[in-house]
């Protein structure tokens, strides 16, 4: 008997790491929170509430997933929830944008995006879109205007104004900036109101609405900024291939700027969007855990009846990167952005500018 309850404490040592991880990655009866760094009813929040089944369907123990807003400085509040306060045990996960362009450019410079335990990512280009009363067809006819262009952003110091503001002055288009709005709605109701008369809005806002504003006539497409390649360039989006991409219009017009350096900070901010919507974990999380979530996202985004889901629900295709591609996408980024210590710079001179 004696030799028995040895045996079995030999064997209870011998696998209890491994039966604690195991039970670490059930998450039977358990309550997941999924930290958004907007409002609700925005972009992110669309996009990401038709997955919440597949996540909980592909995970262990099927536990129910409810979203947890922290709006507030452009995102930041939430980011840094995450980064700093939330338990890295597999109970708290966020869907964040734009963590990349504040973590890499200064404005977040306590987070460092590569900490963040990477699930998975879904890029986002930006579409810049006009009233069409204010009379152009594209950017060569808005750069004739030779006028400042009001454009409606959420504030000076956003990734997405300064992505704008660099990559128009390349033809020599002024802006007239109207910050303080809350989120890509309230840009395009400026729009509609006429408060502004430009503004830049991501794939899936764009998307889903592309074919009510055309029966509307009120706003039209311009110009899409492009989605970073394997080589490093910028092209036009799969999702978007009937409208140009910026850098495009600035080889026909004005090749030289190509070797700028603000077009150097231009491709680091929007190469950074190939991150744009991305689910992250807190930072040190167990490599189990990290391994099991990234299963699951995985299978939940690739899903057929997930994909149809979304076509369905929000008009919307999207392009995927697992955990694993996410994080090798970062690396890349980061060492452009050592590569190109002028251009970080200007970007982050200006996403600091008071």
């Amino acid at each position: 008997m004696r030799y028995a309850i040895a045996l079995l404490s030999f064997f209870y040592i011998w696998l209890g790491p491994g039966l604690n991880a195991a039970s670490a990655q059930n998450f039977e009866g358990k309550t997941i929170r999924m930290v958004i760094n907007f409002g609700a009813g925005g972009p992110l929040d669309a996009f990401f509430r038709p997955f919440i089944p597949y996540f909980e369907e592909n995970l262990p123990g099927r536990p129910t997933i409810i979203m947890e807003h922290r709006p507030g400085a452009t995102g930041r509040i939430g980011s840094t929830y995450l980064y700093n306060i939330a338990k890295p045990d597999g109970l708290t996960i966020g869907t964040m944008v734009s963590i990349v362009h504040d973590a890499m450019f200064g404005v977040n410079s306590k987070i460092e995006a590569s900490r963040f335990t990477w699930l998975g990512a879904a890029p986002q280009t930006q579409i810049t879109i006009v009233r069409k009363d204010l009379g152009v067809r594209s950017v060569t006819e808005l750069a004739k205007l030779g006028k400042p262009i009001i454009i409606a952003s959420t504030g000076a110091n956003s990734s997405n104004f300064v992505a704008s503001a660099l990559g128009l002055s390349l033809l020599s288009i002024p802006l007239k900036n109207v910050p303080g709005y809350q989120g890509q709605a309230a840009q395009f109701h400026a729009l509609r109101t006429g408060e502004a008369v430009m503004t830049d809005v991501g794939t899936s806002f764009y998307l889903p609405a592309k074919e009510s504003w055309e029966r509307e006539g009120v706003v039209i497409p311009l110009v899409q900024r492009g989605e970073l390649q394997g080589d490093g360039s910028l092209r036009r989006s799969l999702l978007l291939p009937d409208i140009p991409a910026l850098p495009e219009i600035i080889e026909q017009i004005n090749p030289a700027g190509l070797k700028s350096v603000e077009y150097s900070a231009y491709r680091l901010l929007v190469g950074a969007s190939a991150l744009q919507f991305s689910v992250i974990a807190p930072p040190a999380m167990d490599p189990e855990i990290a391994a099991v979530w990234r299963k699951a996202v995985s299978a939940a985004m690739r899903d057929p009846r997930a994909i149809a889901d979304v076509k369905k629900k929000l008009n919307l295709d999207y392009i995927f990167h697992d955990g694993e591609a996410a994080a090798a996408i970062l690396a890349r980024l980061e060492a452009d952005a050592r590569a190109n210590p002028e251009a970080k710079a200007l970007i982050t001179r200006m996403m600091e500018a008071k």
